[in-house]
């Protein structure tokens, strides 16, 4: 019987087996991204990674200095009210409210 594409890449990617021959399907490198983002925001909400490695982290990636990261860091965690790493859509709406200076009683801007 054949096997998927996808499924073979999976089973090459379980081996390690990333070599130019077998080159993975787009569906297949979009899981492993994915996969990766998670990981990196289950290393950040638990606590794996201090505040200092996160800054440094981010600063590197995005090649910006360290304060300016660590003020925006500061920020994010004063906006994600109950500390999971990712803002919901209320703590969003709140955010918008206050960098906006937007009342309750008034609409959110779109």
């Amino acid at each position: 019987p054949e096997a998927s594409e996808d499924a073979s890449d999976d089973d090459a990617s379980a081996s390690g087996d990333d070599s130019p021959d077998h080159q993975a399907s787009p569906e297949t490198l979009d899981r492993r991204r994915l996969a990766s983002k998670q990981k990196a925001i289950e290393e950040w909400t638990h606590g794996r990674l201090s505040e200092f490695d996160v800054c440094v982290q981010q600063a590197k990636k995005h090649r910006l200095p360290i304060d300016t990261v660590k003020r925006h860091y500061e920020e994010f965690v004063a906006l994600d009210e109950n500390g999971n790493g990712i803002l919901a859509p209320g703590e969003f709406e709140a955010a918008v409210r206050k960098l906006c200076h937007v009342a309750d009683d008034q609409p959110t801007p779109k």
